[in-house]
């Protein structure tokens, strides 16, 4: 992990970096919002590009997250291989009706 993402969150502490997850958060879902409503090449373009933004902010949030907490990546991507299985099995039984 990033020396500096762990400087950040021990700097920091639990709730501090726990509301600025939330509101990094209602960012990213903002920007998925306002991206909808794009109807122009270059509105979408702007979207892009704060949409990318956002997640960046995100990620540095839930590795700090993932820090403080004590989780692993392989223990969530174990996790994140079911949900996309159990996903996939849904798609397919869509497909079947």
């Amino acid at each position: 992990m990033n020396k500096n993402i762990i400087r950040i969150a021990e700097h920091y502490g639990w709730d501090a970096q726990a509301v600025q997850t939330m509101e990094e958060c209602a960012e990213l879902i903002q920007a998925l919002s306002k991206s909808a409503r794009a109807n122009t090449a270059d509105d979408i373009a702007d979207a892009a590009e704060h949409i990318k933004e956002e997640i960046a902010d995100l990620e540095i949030m839930v590795e700090q997250i993932k820090y403080m907490l004590n989780m692993s990546d392989a223990d969530i991507d174990e996790i994140k291989e079911q949900k996309i299985a159990r996903q996939i099995e849904r798609i397919n039984r869509e497909k079947e009706t």
